[in-house]
């Protein structure tokens, strides 16, 4: 009996220790989870910091270092995450992460880089539908910038799958307000999407259809941010629809309207400006929105009251870009001032202030140029910037031009030709390749058969009706079509010119010509 106690007594005691012991572990399981949840909510509060707060920040003094930086350690954090076992929020977030990459790509001018990163984001969220978050945080930046993507690149086929992007888009905007009509935010998603067919419909060259998408969204905006005056991100959403609506207005020869919205889209970022201190997208945006201020005051002939701007401006960008170098987006706005600058000092009769600026926006250009040879704007603005000195070298002193400057301009005449062909609709390439035509066909008029076939070949880069064409694009027809000796077609073209109040000073100097015939 006392052996069967002991032996008893030793089983009792060994498995009060087994008990201990599996208590002491699941304790320790327990706790180890808790840590790592508590570690997870750490790594996901953190990189919430990262996509708002810190984003907000480094926005605003123009980091794009930093920004870059710290995205890249934050993916790196959902490398090995499996999307089908993610929550909405966790998924929400890694998109936002792989939009924020893109962006920064985007800014840098890698735009191919970009492009990965936004479809990534899409392929992120299509794993699921369940969360409106998720979908929310990838929609609009994704589908915007496939669209950014194709103006700067312009095939067919990424147009086709930047359309196609726009219209999900759209239709996923529609649903969340359908779920939730009362959700402000949702309905913000849908402005942003009526925002993204007025883009395209501006590619279609529809004007007015494109003004009532920019127009629809610029309504949502307004109510928006009047029940939220310190939302930062939807300020500058509005900011950005006073912009398209503006530059839609000026294409529309509809100039005092268009000035009224421009005003109060550089309004709304002074404001925001004062009460961040500083914040650099909002100045870019504000310089861009005040050349366009500069380029309707040349329009409409008030060419002192644009020298006065463009100068204020460049010294703003330059001011911008000492402090965000890899901003490409600013250096775009210098190229441009830059040009306008010349034209105007030109007009004023200060041609040797002219040639200087005209040589600062070749040089400026150049760079952008040779960063990518397929990127649209940068070849144009580059067209234009070696077309802009030439005119002011024939025009002046030399007569003639050297064989540099030839060979530099018929290599970029040759590019905007090849581009033009692969996008017939793109506006800034198409006005920069008949402008090339024009000054090829006027440096050899000695020649008059040359001559004719280079302005004829221009003519038919513009678009067949009066009313697709901008106002530039019209005073392009009627310059070409002068100089084949068109002069009743010119004549319907200048009388449209007149009719919106268009005097831009290349046009004033064409119109006598005109007149005498």
């Amino acid at each position: 009996m006392f052996a069967l106690a002991v032996v008893s007594l030793t089983i009792a005691a060994a498995m009060g220790l087994l008990a201990y012991a599996t208590l002491l572990a699941r304790n320790e399981a327990q706790h180890q989870r808790a840590e790592a949840v508590r570690a997870r909510g750490d790594a996901e509060g953190l990189i919430e910091f990262m996509l708002t707060d810190l984003r907000e920040k480094l926005d605003a003094v123009g980091r794009l270092d930093a920004l870059a930086s710290v995205s890249q350690r934050a993916l790196q954090y959902y490398g090995g995450q499996d999307l089908d076992r993610t929550d909405a929020d966790t998924l929400g977030r890694r998109a936002r992460t792989q939009m924020l990459i893109g962006e920064v790509d985007n800014l840098r001018g890698d735009l191919d880089a970009a492009l990965r990163s936004y479809e990534q984001a899409a392929a992120t969220t299509r794993s699921s539908w369940s969360a409106a978050r998720t979908i929310r945080s990838a929609c609009s930046t994704t589908h915007r910038a496939s669209s950014g993507w194709a103006t700067s690149r312009g095939s067919a086929a990424t147009w086709t799958k930047a359309e196609r992007h726009m219209h999900t888009y759209h239709d996923l905007a529609q649903r969340l307000v359908a779920l939730e009509p009362d959700r402000a935010e949702w309905r913000m998603e849908l402005g942003y999407a009526y925002s993204n067919l007025g883009t395209l419909t501006v590619e279609r060259r529809n004007w007015a259809g494109a003004l009532d998408w920019f127009e629809r969204s610029r309504a949502i905006n307004e109510a928006y941010v009047a029940q939220n005056p310190d939302d930062d991100a939807a300020r500058l959403a509005l900011g950005q629809d006073y912009s398209y609506v503006g530059e839609t207005l000026a294409v529309l020869g509809r100039y005092d309207e268009a000035v009224a919205s421009l005003e109060r889209e550089i309004g709304l970022y002074d404001r925001l400006i004062a009460a961040a201190g500083a914040h650099q997208l909002a100045e870019a945006r504000r310089t861009w929105a005040g050349y366009f201020l500069a380029s309707i005051d040349l329009d409409r002939g008030e060419t002192e009251v644009a020298r006065q701007r463009l100068a204020a401006l460049d010294a703003s960008v330059r001011e911008q870009l000492s402090r965000s170098e890899d901003d490409t987006r600013l250096r775009e706005t210098l190229v441009a001032v830059l040009r306008e600058r010349s034209v105007a000092e030109a007009t004023l009769g200060e041609r040797r202030r002219a040639l200087e600026l005209a040589d600062a926006a070749r040089e400026a250009s150049g760079m952008l140029a040779a960063m990518d040879s397929d990127n649209l704007l940068w070849q144009s603005y580059h067209a234009n910037a070696l077309t802009t000195r030439a005119r002011l070298q024939v025009d002046g002193t030399r007569p003639r031009l050297d064989a540099v400057t030839l060979s530099e301009l018929e290599a970029q005449r040759e590019r905007m030709l090849t581009l033009a062909a692969r996008t017939p609709g793109s506006t800034f390439v198409v006005m920069a390749a008949a402008e090339a035509q024009r000054l090829a066909g006027d440096l050899v008029r000695d020649d008059a058969e040359i001559a004719a076939g280079h302005w004829r070949r221009g003519l038919d880069l513009l678009p067949p009706t009066a009313e697709q064409r901008t106002p530039d694009e019209q005073f392009m027809a009627f310059a070409l079509l002068q100089r084949l000796g068109r002069t009743d077609e010119a004549r319907a073209a200048a009388e449209r010119l007149d009719a919106m109040g268009y005097r831009h000073p290349a046009y004033l100097q064409e119109v006598p010509v005109l007149r005498l015939r």
